[in-house]
């Protein structure tokens, strides 16, 4: 995974997107976790405690998110305040999808997600 042009800021926001994306499910695969865990190995942390509370921190705020309609939208219009280059905005989402996808099939909570994302990215492709 290509994890270039990303600041450590956007790689944090980066993770909880996709830490949000794992947890639509309830499925979370090794895959999703190696893949996290990727993204992990590209920032910078003073120690791994540091990389350990960091992590830790980032599983908490995802798992107190709703996922109720307005609030999926309110938090994907935080995320793209924040990554706002077309070009991240284009590659975060295919992260994405790539990470809900993972084990073959996308559930219609995800589907859901996968749409505000494209609505508040701005992107014009199709679901999949």
């Amino acid at each position: 995974m290509d994890f270039a042009g990303y600041t450590d800021e956007q790689k944090a926001v980066l993770l909880d997107l996709l830490l949000f994306g794992m947890y639509l499910d309830g499925n979370l695969s090794a895959v999703e976790d190696r893949r996290i865990g990727q993204l992990l190995d590209t920032m910078n942390f003073s120690s791994p405690d540091a990389r350990n509370r960091f992590v830790d921190a980032a599983y908490t705020r995802t798992r107190q998110r709703s996922s109720a309609p307005e609030a999926v939208r309110a938090y994907v219009a935080e995320v793209a305040g924040k990554i706002t280059d077309a070009d991240l905005r284009r590659r975060t989402f295919n992260l994405l999808v790539s990470m809900i996808s993972s084990d073959n099939n996308v559930a219609a909570p995800e589907r859901a997600v996968l749409g505000i994302v494209r609505e508040e990215f701005k992107l014009r492709s199709s679901l999949p």
